[in-house]
């Protein structure tokens, strides 16, 4: 009887740290704004797109897999006459004595643009996939948030509008709410997807940065200023990120399998 009693005590024990340490690893712990940016920041980069000889454009992107070296920006931001460009290159925070590197007169004259290819371009989604020959051995990849978040949650990015006169620009705002959105872009670019509208003031040029949450992980990916509204940014969900991603994947598995033959 005592050792029935010892083994079910075993057992309880066992299940109850299993379980503990289930919700453990999903219960991602708040950071502080400066924890976030440093963090989001290692992953961000400005991707350019020249457009002609005298003209380039320019917006935001992140890292989302080391491993493969792929990066993620909105589609609109690598289009070039409604189709993805070819000629795409990006650039990494510099540092100096352990701060980033803010001028935009610095990054003017020590241009470090890496080359980048597009690997799965989704106009509907207005999500694009970038893989670039080689990673800075300080950048990151960002988590991707295991479910959408919820009104009232704040939200931090990090970006580069056009309209500053400084780079890796931090932005925190607050998610309005969640859900499945129609929008036309003024290039007319017609966009369906889950998208996450925030009061985050985005601008141009922080198209394509990184949305994440107070654990810094990936709720969205900025994509779209209402300019008729006050304070209403969207985003393109995680849950599309997700999907955009499983395209990239199969692309990639095809390319390699094209190369070996």
């Amino acid at each position: 009887m005592n050792t029935s009693r010892c083994q079910l005590g075993i057992l309880v024990a066992s299940v109850a740290l299993t379980w503990s340490g289930v919700f453990a690893g999903t219960a991602a712990a708040a950071k502080s704004p400066r924890l976030l940016y440093k963090e989001v920041l290692r992953a961000t980069v400005l991707v350019q797109v020249p457009v002609s000889r005298q003209q380039t454009s320019s917006g935001t992107g992140w890292v989302v897999d080391r491993t493969r070296r792929l990066l993620i920006t909105n589609f609109h931001v690598v289009a070039v006459k409604g189709k993805a460009a070819r000629n795409v290159r990006v650039i990494f925070p510099a540092y100096q004595n352990g701060r980033v590197v803010a001028e935009k007169a610095f990054y003017n004259k020590n241009s470090r643009a890496v080359p980048a290819r597009v690997v799965v371009s989704d106009p509907g989604r207005d999500l694009a996939v970038l893989q670039v020959g080689r990673l800075p051995s300080g950048a990151t990849a960002l988590k991707l948030a295991p479910a959408s978040p919820e009104p009232g949650e704040t939200c931090h990015s990090v970006g580069n509008p056009s309209v500053s006169m400084a780079m890796w620009v931090y932005t925190l705002g607050t998610v309005r709410q969640v859900a499945q959105q129609r929008v036309k872009y003024p290039t007319g670019q017609l966009v369906r997807a889950v998208m996450v509208e925030t009061q985050s003031p985005i601008n141009p040029g922080d198209s394509g940065s990184p949305l994440v949450n107070a654990a810094g992980q990936l709720i969205g990916v900025n994509a779209h200023l209402d300019k008729n509204a006050r304070l209403v940014s969207r985003a393109i969900g995680v849950t599309e990120v997700r999907k955009v991603m499983v395209a990239a994947q199969r692309s990639l598995k095809r390319r390699s399998t094209a190369l070996r033959k």
